[in-house]
């Protein structure tokens, strides 16, 4: 499920595990790299079957570029773990390895 932040900015939904999910952040891609902006406080929302939830204002915790453990759903206990974007990793790791990693 995709959402929209105040600024217009359009991400995939990133949700915790329990039930039907509360949205913890919003998955970003810019320059083709995915990043996770994680809101301070879950957020509940109503989904009514359209493609695109129109978030409200949120207070945000930050922009998660590498891995973050234990990511807590304050409304319903459920914890998350982001990993860092593959193509992340690949640039950080090519110039100590084969050029190769990078095509």
């Amino acid at each position: 499920m995709d959402g929209q932040i105040t600024d217009g900015r359009t991400g995939r939904l990133w949700m915790c595990k329990k039930h039907e999910g509360h949205p913890l952040g919003i998955i970003l891609n810019e320059n083709g790299r995915e990043r996770l902006l994680l809101f301070r406080m879950a957020i509940n929302v109503e989904r009514d079957n359209v493609k695109i939830i129109v978030l409200p204002p949120m207070v945000v915790m930050g922009l998660v570029e590498g891995t973050m453990y234990d990511i807590e759903c304050n409304l319903c206990g459920a914890k998350r773990t982001w990993w860092i974007d593959k193509k992340i990793t690949i640039s950080l790791l090519a110039p100590m390895y084969d050029k190769s990693l990078t095509k």
